[in-house]
Order: C-alpha cells, then structure tokens, then sequence
C-alpha cells in the first residue's frame, strides 16, 4: 500500500464543502483518539502491517493540521468579502452567508439536522428579505439580524460586510 502525502491528501478536498471537511476532520480525529488509547495493544500486534500504525498515526497528525489550516484559510477567505449572520434554531447553529446570494450552512457537526427545519429557516429568511427590502440595491445584514429573533431565531452573532465598507452616511 502506498500512502500520499498528507499535504496532496488535503490539497484535493481544498474544493470541498465546509462540511466535508468537518467530517475529514472528525474521523482523523476518531483515528488519533483510537491509536492513542489502544497504542500498546496496537503495538504489540505480532501482525506487521505496512505502514505501521505509528506512521498512521503520525500521518493523521500531520493530515489534521494541513486540514485545520485549509479549514481556518476557508473560513476566513470566505467571511472576508461576504456578510455572516450566526443563528441558532430549532436548537442547532447556523451561518448565513451572504454574497451575491444566500445560503445556509451547518455551524454543528451534527447529524440532527432535518430539511424540514432547514426549510423553514429558508423561508423565513427569504420571508424577511423580501419584506423588508427596499428599492435601493443593499439590504444591510444588521437590519436581518436584528429581525430574525422575531422569528424564534436566536442571533449568535453577525458581520455585516456592506454597512462596513458603505460611504458614511448612507440610509438603508
């Protein structure tokens, strides 16, 4: 068996979800946490396997923190041009994004996400954007945020990209 390099390994998932790479994360996590806890026994195998499991275990390591830095490079490239709003409903966190569209990603990992509450969320979104829209091109994400809690959506947090590079001085 050959192994790549854990820096080619996280080079082709740089085109991946977020929450793809929280799964990748996750389970190199899962790996880490079982080698350590079961390293004599692991280790006292009288099958020799190759690459030994030390190897393994050092190429998981290596694997997540090219994959920690992809995820920190991702979060902050992205959020740079791009107004967030950091929700929570029904019970799990949410990020909204807002860029030449909407969308909506997990903040949790987290299996207890349904369409349906994801559904919802959506359409009250779209619900208060297209309401309160007016006929000039910005809808500030502080004015979103500051409706959501009328909806039952608690507000985490936001940053609103457009309020902060707009000329001083301009009504929304």
């Amino acid at each position: 068996m050959t192994m790549t390099s854990p820096k080619c390994y996280i080079d082709n998932l740089k085109n991946e979800p977020f929450e793809v790479l929280i799964k990748e994360r996750n389970k190199l996590i899962q790996e880490i946490k079982y080698f350590e806890k079961h390293k004599k026994e692991i280790m006292n195998d009288e099958l020799k396997v190759f690459p030994s499991p030390d190897t393994i275990y050092g190429w998981n390591l290596q694997a997540l923190g090219y994959l920690c830095q992809l995820m920190s490079d991702k979060v902050f490239e992205s959020d740079e041009q791009k107004s967030i709003i950091n929700i929570k409903f029904e019970g799990k966190k949410y990020k909204i994004i807002y860029a030449e569209d909407i969308k909506i990603e997990y903040l949790d990992d987290s299996d207890k996400y349904s369409e349906t509450e994801l559904s919802e969320l959506k359409h009250i979104i779209q619900m208060i954007d297209d309401t309160y829209r007016g006929p000039q091109d910005g809808f500030p994400v502080s004015r979103m945020a500051h409706l959501l809690p009328e909806y039952d959506v608690e507000l985490i947090s936001y940053y609103d990209y457009q309020m902060k590079n707009d000329e001083p001085g301009t009504v929304y």
